[in-house]
């Protein structure tokens, strides 16, 4: 055997997959490994994707066992319902985009699942003024319906308030898509006061939520699948703040404040316009026109929520604005409006941006009478508002883009706020308390010019013909009439004005110019008129109810209203006989059968009581309160029975 010749080259060892060095190692070094294991990241990546589809599985399993289980809510906004097959709101369908908490309901509906001959279709899109907060039984697309039946007698009208309280386009677009495949004849969209606060609106700082539109559009989506409920539903179990469910405190309103010219505002429009793009095409598909309306808001009469300084203001110029304003508001407060004028328009050459400025200088020039000047300075008041809960020109010039644009062409512009600025209710050009309870929401008058402004271009985009005169002259049903029809008393005025009210009294709205006078002043306003009620007051409510009633006995509405009116004057028997006949009506509707479980506990009717909350808890067992008052009735009744054995 012969021996091989010694060299100065290192002995390796060679095997089947890899060939590690083993001579001429430095002391304390790892050997060197060549071979499968030079692309250490070819094993990581089959380790990472080997790990991504084990976890994919684990997650579609989850799902599937989730929804074996039956667990979970369904996601979308109408549900079908059997007996007779109808397809209805679906009350959760908010949760997926908010806390339980906080989420908003829709305004009850039952609609055919075919729709019947000779009927028009209508769909009303938009936040929680196109709903008609704080009464939407007398909301603009009620009064709407009134004129249409009114003018058009020949035709069937079914308008559908898919509208909702705190959404903004982002959550009406996926509504929209929805009505799409409903046999839709037309959408009537009011949307804009909600997009810088709304879902998904950015922050001037701090966390912000993705800015690409795609991502947040699928985020949305997989919140609907079982395991995301699921996982929600285990955050929402425990408790993160001591605020009240469905109340805010100041300190979140001012993470919302971001100036009108703030970088991330952008990001608001760029969604809002493809929103809007998409809500139109979703129409498209269906092969119906869209109405595309402007927005209005109240200019003359609700100071700015919050105002900020330009951010580059430097000390000194911002202590000679502080100097000139602080005079400004002395000589306003003296009724020195011309002086008042003066200060402020000194500030506004140090830093126009702070928007109360606007608002004290449009105040000033209205006392004076320089009607022009008053009306561009409560736009400007209204346009750098910090805390944007109103439409402002960005938002309005959008809706005018995208209506006015070539693709898609199914869209026709309705200018509500040209409308709004010509109406004799409103003080040259500037709509006010005459039309608006606050910021957005409407008035019973607001309510009614909203229906007219979009009367002729419904009549158009459903070729019905021009709206024909009555024989008075008067081109449709007078606001009186439709207050009539629907049921509008002096009682349900005071109520909505109550409601707002509330409203108003919490944040942010408590950080306005004047709040506390304000507020007060309305307060005192109310209470005297309620106590200004009598007997005879009262008589003419029922009346009205009784003939509205019997000229619609089929509205679910109008008997809730009338239950709601027995029952805040305390005949909670003549109170439950209108809830039910609103349960008959609309059985499905969880609000109406807990009111009416409520009605019969304050009248001390258990059992029919625990009958109503138990035929909820069955219907619905996620219900919030009703296994609690089923309970309760059911103690109740208890303690009933017993005390009727031992007299």
């Amino acid at each position: 055997m012969s021996r091989r010749k010694k060299s100065g080259r290192p002995r390796q060892c060679t095997g089947a997959s890899a060939t590690v060095v083993t001579a001429a190692i430095a002391p304390g070094a790892q050997p060197r490994v060549v071979g499968a294991r030079r692309h250490p990241w070819g094993r990581r990546a089959l380790l990472a994707a080997g790990s991504t589809v084990a976890l994919l599985g684990l997650l579609c399993a989850a799902e599937l066992a989730l929804r074996w289980a039956g667990s979970g809510y369904p996601t979308a906004f109408f549900l079908r319902r059997e007996d007779p097959d109808q397809w209805t709101d679906n009350r959760r369908y908010a949760w997926r985009f908010f806390p339980r908490g906080k989420a908003t309901e829709p305004y009850p509906f039952a609609l055919p699942l075919q729709k019947p001959d000779n009927t028009l279709r209508l769909f009303v899109l938009g936040d929680s003024a196109a709903l008609g907060t704080p009464a939407p039984a007398f909301g603009f697309s009620r009064i709407l319906g009134l004129l249409l039946e009114h003018q058009y007698p020949e035709c069937r009208f079914e308008i559908v308030n898919a509208a909702m309280w705190g959404i903004n386009s982002h959550v009406a677009l996926p509504i929209a898509r929805e009505c799409a495949q409903r046999e839709p004849d037309l959408f009537l969209v009011y949307l804009g006061n909600n997009e810088a606060i709304g879902l998904h609106s950015p922050q001037a700082s701090g966390l912000q939520p993705p800015p690409w539109l795609d991502f947040l559009r699928w985020s949305d989506r997989l919140k609907s699948a079982k395991l995301a409920q699921w996982l929600a539903a285990t955050r929402a179990a425990k408790p993160v703040s001591p605020i009240a469910p469905g109340e805010q405190s100041p300190e979140f309103f001012r993470r919302q404040y971001m100036a009108a010219d703030h970088p991330r505002r952008a990001r608001v429009y760029a969604h809002f316009r493809e929103n809007l793009l998409d809500i139109a095409r979703a129409a498209r598909s269906a092969r119906i026109p869209v109405l595309l309306a402007t927005v209005a808001v109240n200019l003359r009469d609700f100071p700015p929520l919050a105002s900020l300084h330009r951010p580059n203001l430097d000390p000194a110029d911002q202590a000679r604005w502080e100097t000139a304003y602080a005079r400004g508001v002395t000589a306003q407060d003296q009724g020195q409006l011309a002086l008042a004028i003066d200060h402020f328009q000194q500030a506004a050459q140090l830093d126009d941006h702070y928007a109360e400025l606007h608002f004290r200088l449009a105040r000033c020039h209205a006392d004076l009478g320089h009607t022009n000047a008053a009306a561009e300075q409560f736009r400007l008041a209204r346009d750098w508002d910090a805390l944007a809960m109103r439409a402002h020109r960005r938002i309005n010039a959008l809706i005018r883009e995208v209506a006015t644009a070539p693709d898609p062409g199914n869209v026709r512009l309705v200018e509500v706020e040209r409308a709004f600025a010509e109406s004799p209710l409103s003080d040259h050009g500037v709509p006010g308390a005459g039309l608006f309870h606050e910021h957005v929401h409407f008035t019973f008058a607001g309510d009614y010019l909203l229906a007219c402004t979009f009367l002729p271009a419904v009549a158009e985009a459903l070729a019905l013909g021009p709206p024909r005169p009555a024989p008075n002259g008067v081109p449709w049903l007078s606001r009186a009439e439709c207050a009539r029809r629907l049921a509008f008393t002096a009682w349900d005025e005071l109520g909505t004005r109550a409601a707002m009210l509330r409203l108003t009294a919490r944040p942010p709205f408590t950080s306005q110019l004047d709040h506390a006078q304000r507020q007060a002043q309305a307060e005192a306003a109310l209470t005297n008129r309620l106590q200004s009620l009598g007997p005879q007051d009262f008589e003419k409510v029922q009346l009205a109810y009784r003939e509205a009633i019997a000229q619609r006995p089929a509205d679910w509405s109008l008997c809730f209203n009338y239950g709601g009116f027995f029952d805040e004057i305390g005949d909670f028997n003549a109170a439950a006989a209108q809830f039910e006949q609103a349960v008959r009506l609309l059985p499905h509707a969880a609000r109406l059968r807990m009111a009416l479980g409520n009605t019969l506990m304050n009248a001390h009717r258990y059992a029919e009581a625990w009958r109503e909350f138990e035929a909820l808890r069955q219907r619905e067992p996620d219900h919030e309160l009703a296994p609690q008052m089923a309970q309760q009735a059911q103690l109740r009744l208890g303690s009933s029975s017993q005390r009727d054995a031992n007299p």
